[in-house]
């Protein structure tokens, strides 16, 4: 969504963002950390747990990633941010090979 400033200038209102990112209770940077601290905790559990808790209330900005039938990438380890730039796939997988991310 845009909004007016009072100058005339348009911009785009990143709240629902930033709620998406830094909610005390179940934002990605607090569902990571708890991930993070977890014992045996994955990539794929981190990602389960974040299409749990936004996959439906948050579909304006938060999503899986479509899917073509050459691609390997799923909602069990990749999950789609929908910044006002565009969206931004995210791997939070585990590695697939030694010293490659994606």
């Amino acid at each position: 969504p845009l909004i007016a400033t009072d100058n005339n200038i348009t911009a785009f209102d990143n709240k629902q963002i930033i709620d998406l990112c830094e909610n005390a209770t179940g934002g990605i940077f607090k569902l990571l950390d708890s991930a993070c601290k977890a014992p045996n905790a994955t990539g794929k559990a981190f990602c389960s747990g974040l299409h749990e808790a936004h996959g439906k209330k948050s579909a304006a900005v938060f999503g899986a990633p479509k899917m073509g039938k050459a691609e390997k990438r799923g909602k069990e380890d990749h999950f789609l941010v929908k910044h006002f730039a565009g969206e931004v796939i995210y791997f939070a997988g585990d590695e697939k090979e030694p010293g490659t991310l994606i």
